[in-house]
């Protein structure tokens, strides 16, 4: 699965096996969540905590992006609470 604004056209998406969903939809059904944009206004703090609480427990968060997409405290939260492996 990815969540990207720009899709792939069938044949990619038959050939990769992939298939587009929304933002909300990728975190609730992944195992790896991986952020790959740059930071912008409308990505800083992309992920916070609100979108970690919709992430499966003992899900795996890895940010490939600028750390300011991903709301550290969030992360750390859900850490000790045991929500993100």
């Amino acid at each position: 699965v990815y969540c990207d604004s720009v899709p792939l056209n069938p044949v990619d998406e038959q050939a990769w096996n992939a298939r587009q969903v929304s933002f909300d939809e990728l975190l609730t059904c992944s195992d790896f969540v991986v952020p790959m944009l740059p930071m912008t206004s409308d990505t800083f703090h992309l992920i916070d905590a609100r979108a970690i609480s919709k992430m499966k427990r003992g899900s795996y968060l890895l940010n490939t992006s600028r750390g300011s997409v991903v709301d550290e405290n969030a992360v750390v939260e859900a850490l000790n609470q045991g929500h993100l492996a």
